[in-house]
């Protein structure tokens, strides 16, 4: 291995700022890329590194809660994100839940995302009847209003009447392609 001096170290870093001002767009797509593909692979480092350390990770998210409470409240209602009534490790765990699911509305067929219209994580086991079941993530999906609501309505409870008045209406291109289609077959 070949040791380099000070003023060959100095060349080396000017040649490679130079080159990454040349090529900026391109690298700047390889440096997403990489993120893209790694993003699953890093998500599964992250959820083993929590499993195996949950004391010390819960300890650390207190008292990271407890020095940024006001902005993370902030950003979570700017987002509408998790309810700041639920607890520290619940908000947390439906987080990743969001990010294992894409922010996407897993019920099948629908995929809408949370650009377009409101994703709520849904508890498999309701929280109500089975609450030393509400921190497994494996017991939650993402779901979007529309089908969280629907899925309420079909059990049952009275969950849905809150979901349904709260949620925001959104016509996405599908919807909007079966409008069309109606109206064309009226004609």
């Amino acid at each position: 291995m070949r040791i380099l001096t000070e003023e060959q170290k100095e060349k080396a870093r000017i040649r490679s700022k130079r080159f990454y001002a040349k090529n900026k767009e391109e690298q700047q797509k390889k440096m997403k890329l990489n993120y893209e593909r790694n993003k699953q692979r890093r998500l599964k480092y992250r959820q083993a590194y929590y499993n195996e350390n949950k004391e010390y990770c819960s300890k650390q998210m207190k008292k990271y809660w407890e020095n940024n409470k006001h902005k993370l409240l902030l950003k979570a209602r700017l987002e509408g994100r998790s309810s700041p009534s639920l607890s520290l490790e619940l908000q947390f765990a439906m987080n990743r839940v969001r990010l294992r699911d894409n922010n996407t509305c897993q019920w099948y067929g629908c995929g809408l995302q949370h650009k377009i219209t409101e994703v709520h994580v849904h508890h498999i086991f309701p929280r109500s009847e089975y609450p030393e079941l509400e921190l497994i993530e494996s017991y939650m999906i993402c779901y979007c209003a529309e089908h969280h609501a629907q899925f309420h309505a079909a059990r049952g409870d009275h969950y849905h009447k809150l979901i349904r008045d709260k949620r925001k209406i959104i016509i996405n291109d599908r919807q909007l392609c079966n409008v069309f289609e109606t109206l064309g077959e009226d004609n």
